[in-house]
């Protein structure tokens, strides 16, 4: 986070359902709540696949393509030009910018409660159908349908941490798998080993029964790299709040890779910065000025990547809202800088960045931040996307 049993998610029906017929679709797809079903068509995943996106109408604010997104990028450089030192290149800074957050954030309780809530339905949907499938299943397909179900000594669930970091999303979802699950084998891909480390500690005091885990201290591209020619596969892949380390040109690639890794049947969550947060609105104004950093990536240029892997996914949105007092305050705090550090993932950023971008980026902040009512706190939207991919089953007639 900011890190075989082949198991089916009958959740997903690849039927005609749109978010204009919601309530019929509820009754297919078992879950609901405030999600839209994402889908689009061979065409449109050739094309150039936004507008296809059926994304719900409550998460259509602020517009993907950035209008009434705060001042135009002309505005912010004044035709300055600026290198700037990217965030992610400085892992001490990265980590205490990442640590400020947190402590005046709420999007870890948010993404917690949806692993408790909805995650523990998926999870029951995917083993609801892996019994459907094995009562489909023949002696020509038993080895390559389901062994999982139907070999005693292979009743392991595998899940894939893509940058688990110190482990807590890694916990709430162990937490959520072993009840229905006796044994589960985790693979970490985690490339800092303090976090590792961390992660070894959280697990160890947890006394987790029936967990196991494999640990790569390796980047997401240098795993898929040693890992290119491994037919191992996984029921369960995250990426919570991790893409951001992966550039805007390997994403396709990445995304395609882990989900050819997954079990039929698999599923694979990705957690990112909805377009609805504050700081993605800032970083999309921001960005095509602050040269020597990778592109801005949304999630919506996520999605499009996303469909010409998969025809069907599912998105939802949980809020979040980060205080950002010190932010706005008239007084440089070391809170204050490190917030803005994170906002913009510009090391420094009010010290190296031209004093019209600093002004402007303040404006855009307070624009989209409100008051607390008889207080002097101000909080703004961090709000999260949720998108999860189901990977559809190996035809219970036939071996791929």
């Amino acid at each position: 986070m900011r890190g075989t049993v082949p198991v089916s998610l009958y959740l997903f029906v690849f039927a005609s359902c749109t978010q204009h017929d919601k309530n019929t679709c509820a009754v297919a797809y078992g879950y609901l709540q405030d999600d839209c079903i994402v889908r689009g068509s061979a065409n449109s995943v050739g094309e150039g696949i936004a507008s296809s996106l059926g994304v719900c109408s409550r998460d259509r604010q602020p517009p993907e393509d950035g209008t009434n997104t705060g001042p135009h990028v002309g505005d912010v450089t004044g035709g300055e030009e600026q290198q700037y030192p990217w965030l992610y290149d400085d892992a001490t800074r990265y980590m205490e910018c990442l640590d400020e957050f947190q402590r005046f954030s709420d999007e870890w309780e948010g993404v917690e409660g949806w692993i408790k809530e909805h995650l523990v339905e998926l999870i029951e949907a995917q083993d609801q159908r892996a019994f459907h499938d094995a009562a489909l299943v023949t002696p020509a397909t038993i080895d390559c349908v389901l062994p999982g179900p139907l070999q005693e000594d292979d009743q392991v669930y595998w899940m894939l941490g893509v940058g688990s970091g110190s482990g807590e999303v890694d916990l709430a979802i162990l937490r959520a798998l072993l009840p229905h699950h006796l044994r589960v084998s985790t693979t970490v891909i985690e490339p800092d080993p303090s976090q590792i480390g961390l992660y070894r500690e959280l697990m160890a005091d947890s006394e987790l029964s029936g967990a196991t885990f494999e640990f790569h201290q390796q980047t997401s591209s240098e795993f898929m790299m040693e890992n290119s020619g491994n037919n191992k596969t996984f029921d369960l892949i995250h990426m919570v709040h991790v893409l951001y380390h992966i550039e805007k040109r390997d994403l396709e690639e990445t995304l395609s890779h882990y989900y050819k890794s997954l079990s039929p049947g698999g599923m694979m969550i990705i957690a990112y910065e909805s377009d609805k947060s504050s700081l993605a609105r800032i970083r999309k104004v921001l960005q095509p000025f602050k040269r020597g950093t990778p592109p801005y990536m949304s999630i919506g240029d996520i999605e499009k990547a996303l469909l010409k892997v998969t025809p069907t996914f599912q998105r939802t949105n949980i809020p979040g809202t980060l205080e950002v007092t010190a932010c706005l305050t008239g007084d440089s705090s070391a809170s204050g800088e490190r917030l803005w550090d994170f906002i913009t993932r510009v090391v420094n950023f009010r010290a190296n960045a031209p004093k019209e971008s600093v002004r402007r980026a303040a404006e855009m902040l307070r624009e989209f931040s409100w008051q607390l009512d008889g207080s002097d706190r101000f909080l703004t939207n961090c709000d999260t996307a949720v998108l999860v991919v189901a990977k559809r089953d190996v035809p219970p007639t036939e071996c791929q």
